[in-house]
């Protein structure tokens, strides 16, 4: 859901060639699972292999301050290939799209974790038996987008969305709903929280 849409191409390629691609140093991957729920915002990012070590590569991804270095396992990960396509025709998609990064959002979810007095952890929202993936009241909810400052791209974020408002969000990414609009909407519904 963060604006990311693999073009008919592009999947192909993915399928014939992405999957079995084995990663160099400086090759770009995309971000398919992480170790643990406190780095769960970073999946569906692209980042650059700056290490690789046996069975795990070490991955840079984001910008800045808002850079994480990660160590991913085979299988938390796929090689995004240079296509290499020769065409005679444009594709209406490449000529549509203006030139330069577009600005985006993404939904992520996410656990919060707590150190009680006890001196036990506890995770928010808590949960009987196991956390569901498709459940969206057994995680906490954030949207995050880049913004253009003073000439740079920098990362922002709204955390603790309230549950009643992620379908909603939801459609309005599936119907291209405008990044400030989206953005207008969640701090609203915060607001009435």
């Amino acid at each position: 859901m963060c604006g990311w849409e693999p073009s008919n191409i592009e999947r192909t390629l993915q399928l014939k060639v992405g999957e079995g691609l084995r990663p160099i140093i400086g090759d770009r991957i995309r971000i398919l699972k992480t170790r643990n729920q406190n780095l769960s915002q970073w999946v569906g990012h692209e980042g650059k292999v700056t290490g690789i070590n046996g069975e795990t590569i070490s991955v840079a991804a984001g910008e800045g301050r808002e850079k994480k270095h990660l160590t991913l396992k085979k299988g938390w990960y796929e090689v995004i290939p240079e296509n290499f396509l020769e065409e005679t025709e444009p594709q209406p998609e490449a000529v549509q799209k203006p030139k330069g990064r577009q600005r985006k959002g993404c939904l992520y979810k996410y656990i919060e974790n707590k150190k009680l007095k006890s001196g036990s952890i506890v995770s928010y929202p808590r949960v009987i038996g196991h956390r569901n993936p498709d459940n969206p009241t057994h995680w906490r909810w954030g949207f995050n987008w880049e913004e253009k400052v003073d000439g740079e791209w920098k990362g922002r974020s709204i955390g603790s969305i309230p549950v009643g408002a992620i379908a909603l969000i939801q459609s309005m990414q599936e119907r291209g709903v405008s990044l400030e609009e989206i953005i207008g909407f969640i701090k609203r519904a915060k607001a009435k929280k």
